[in-house]
């Protein structure tokens, strides 16, 4: 057993008002018709103590509202063998009267743990060169682009108790109709993690609002913007103008691309070329037939996925006709609201799994809606 102590003194703060306001951060309550022009639910309002910010609140008040707020302490930890009651690892040492409080501990030398400031929970556990990413550095550059009217606060995602945040501005100037009243914006997105579960990542991707539809990441000169942890995020303040000032202008690119996609019209067979494509990473491997032959894997093994395409295809066709851009959106739809292995697509764990495989770049969600974008653009040539 592992424990950690700290001696620094903790910051005053009411714990209970700390979980009130986790309490309120409940979909419902972060999720209001036409907020930021969302038109439905998305992974980031299903998941507890996540969702889209208060536009009434200001960008500071936003980032304590979802406890945001804090230091990460690094501290020692502790190995504690006294444990073994019956001393049946017949290891040498002094036990106290219960046999549970050892006289002797061993530092952990090689790690550290994180700890939350304001409520002393531990966040995750690391080597002792790993340097944590204060949140507080992300709220200082957002801040600077907020005020100068860049960039505006959408949404924070928690996850694993806190310890890994997703914090989500959209692009201002950048909401622009693809067709007739269905716009679509750019997002940049800072990804956080004290628990190490991911490297810090700032990636820009487009959403559409009709839908809440993730569409395709944005890359520059063929690469995904992915800052990694530690000293880097120095690099990223310097890099961000320069990158925020790019991602405006491949916008305009990026939307006349999808406008072409609507004038392309397609037939069943493109759909299934575009599915097929998309969805490559699952028609890998073989399938034995029950006389024991083995063949390769054909789009129609994927059954869940193909029937969900095919029918989001139909409904896409109602406003946007037999298009490539309705066969882009049938995709993206699944990709983003329905992907999963699970009965229950709409299930908080399903959300949590789709959304971190969208947001980060190289997720398997967001590589199959940029695969739909290449090949349904390559219709338009």
């Amino acid at each position: 057993m592992m424990y950690a102590y700290y001696t620094q003194k903790m910051q005053s703060f009411d714990l209970s008002l700390l979980n009130q306001r986790i309490n309120e951060l409940s979909p419902s309550s972060n999720m209001e018709p036409l907020r930021f022009g969302y038109q439905r639910q998305s992974n980031e309002t299903i998941i507890p103590h996540s969702g889209l910010v208060d536009p009434n609140l200001t960008h500071e008040e936003n980032f304590e509202k979802f406890g945001l707020n804090f230091d990460p302490l690094a501290v020692e930890i502790f190995h504690n063998m006294g444990i073994d009651e019956d001393n049946e690892l017949g290891i040498n040492g002094t036990y106290s009267a219960d046999g549970r409080l050892p006289r002797e501990q061993a530092i952990c030398k090689n790690f550290k743990a994180i700890i939350n400031s304001r409520t002393g929970n531990l966040l995750g556990i690391g080597k002792k060169g790993w340097t944590p990413l204060h949140n507080n550095r992300i709220k200082e550059i957002g801040q600077k682009y907020v005020d100068a009217g860049i960039l505006t606060l959408e949404s924070v995602t928690l996850q694993n108790g806190g310890a890994d945040c997703i914090i989500q501005y959209a692009i201002n100037g950048t909401e622009t109709d693809v067709t007739t009243g269905d716009p679509v914006k750019r997002r940049v997105s800072f990804v956080n993690s004290f628990s190490q579960s991911t490297s810090f990542i700032c990636s820009f991707y487009d959403v559409r609002l009709a839908c809440f539809n993730q569409m395709q990441s944005v890359r520059k000169d063929g690469k995904n913007i992915i800052i990694k942890h530690t000293s880097s995020i120095d690099r990223l303040v310097r890099a961000l103008p320069d990158h925020i000032d790019w991602a405006k202008r491949d916008f305009d690119v990026t939307v006349q691309q999808l406008r072409e996609l609507n004038k392309v019209t397609v037939t069943q067979d493109n759909l299934i070329d575009v599915f097929k494509y998309a969805y490559q990473d699952k028609l890998k491997g073989t399938v034995t037939e029950k006389d024991g032959t083995v063949r390769e894997k054909r789009y129609t093994d994927l059954d869940r996925e193909w029937s969900a395409v095919k029918q989001q295809f139909i409904k896409e066709t109602d406003k946007l006709g037999s298009s490539a851009y309705a066969i882009h959106q049938a995709i993206t739809h699944h990709q983003t609201h329905i992907e999963g292995r699970t009965n229950n697509p709409h299930s908080v764990n399903a959300a949590r799994i789709r959304f971190n495989n969208l947001i980060n770049p190289n997720g398997s969600n967001s590589q199959r809606i940029n695969r739909s974008f290449e090949k349904c653009l390559a219709l338009t040539v």
